[in-house]
Parts: C-alpha cells; structure tokens; sequence
C-alpha cells in the first residue's frame, strides 16, 4: 500500500510542476503578444515573429522548434476599433497569479 502512495505523490508532485511550466509559458506567450499590440504592431506580424522566437537556431536540438507550427492570434475587438485595443494593451496588464493546483 506504501508504494502505491509513493507513486501518488510522485504523480500528483510531477503534475504541480507541468501545470506550472504551462502557466509560465502560457504567461510569457500573452506577454509576447500584449507588448507588440501596445505598439499598434498588426497580429500577422506578431505571429510571425512569435514563430521566430520559437524555431531552433538549428536542428541539432532533438528536433525542438524544428517542426510544423501554426500560430493564430484572434483579436476580439467586441465592437470596438483595433486602435481601442492599443490603447488597452498600453495599459498595466492585470497579474492573476493564480497556480493550478495551489496550496
């Protein structure tokens, strides 16, 4: 029953730390995006450097960043003009420090 436990700990623990990583990159991708929208850059543009940032220098890396990738930036404007989501994106973005799975 000991071991059983064990292994539990050990699942639940790994799945703290992937549900972090996740966050984090998730975190540092909406950063990406908000920062280049603040300066009126059009989504295209942002996809494509997005995408940039993401490939490998070179494909020696076990073939990370080496793949097919599609990146698709939904702007939902809600009626309003692109250059009110400027504006927005110009503002202090509201930190939700929120962590799946916290204490």
């Amino acid at each position: 029953m000991l071991c059983n436990v064990n292994n539990f700990l050990w699942i639940l623990l790994a799945l703290k730390l992937a549900a972090f990583l996740i966050h984090a990159v998730l975190q540092e991708v909406c950063d990406f995006v908000r920062l280049r929208l603040s300066t009126g850059m059009e989504p295209e543009v942002i996809c494509e450097e997005l995408m940039t940032r993401c490939l490998a220098p070179d494909c020696h890396m076990g073939g990370l960043g080496c793949d097919n990738m599609t990146v698709v930036l939904a702007c939902f404007l809600h009626g309003e003009t692109f250059n009110q989501l400027v504006a927005k994106c110009s503002r202090p973005a509201p930190r939700h420090d929120y962590l799946p799975f916290e204490d």
